[in-house]
């Protein structure tokens, strides 16, 4: 498909209710593919998904995104925020990429609102670099004194049960391999 058909798709979905809806735009920080993705795209994809998505998630799924890009990204986002006053505006949120980390806290400081995790690198493409584990991104924030709201225990635990579930895949993460600093405690 190509975009403007998978937003029509997307939409169909959003028709029926019941759920929330978040529209996705995989690589938008550049693709193995297509290679460049034009930013003034990714907005206007963006902005046509966030006319009927409960959230719009921007996705570095291969893990090419650069802080200059997210800033450049989310100006532009800005500026058409600001000519399109009273239509809905394009939501905050981002499915950050490697340098994973790095990237969430450059995230943080433009106006993201949620960054996405994964508890192992599950992907539809092949080395998916661009997606975060969640555990590491969770300990990352929690150590600075950003509260996440995440119960790190609880999520220890469940990646356990997912290590059990489906022992032949690789599962990902420094923090959990590693194990938590001594005294470690999550922000209040």
């Amino acid at each position: 498909m190509t975009p403007d058909q998978m937003v029509a798709e997307v939409r169909k979905c959003a028709a029926l209710g019941g759920a929330p809806i978040e529209g996705a735009i995989s690589t938008a920080f550049g693709c193995t593919l297509q290679g460049e993705v034009p930013e003034k795209e990714v907005v206007r994809l963006a902005v046509a998904l966030a006319e009927f998505c409960d959230s719009v998630a921007l996705a570095d799924t291969v893990g090419y995104a650069n802080p200059a890009q997210v800033k450049r990204l989310f100006s532009l986002r800005q500026e058409r925020n600001r000519r399109q006053a009273g239509r809905r505006a394009f939501p905050r949120y981002a499915r950050p990429g490697p340098c994973q980390r790095a990237r969430c806290l450059r995230g943080r400081r433009a106006p993201l609102r949620q960054l996405d995790g994964r508890p192992r690198r599950l992907s539809f493409a092949p080395g998916a670099s661009g997606n975060v584990i969640t555990e590491d991104l969770v300990f990352m924030f929690e150590s600075m004194g950003v509260s996440t709201g995440v119960d790190f225990d609880a999520l220890l635990k469940a990646r356990g049960l997912l290590v059990e579930a489906i022992p032949e895949e690789p599962i990902y993460g420094h923090t959990p391999l590693a194990g938590l600093p001594k005294g470690f405690r999550a922000s209040a």
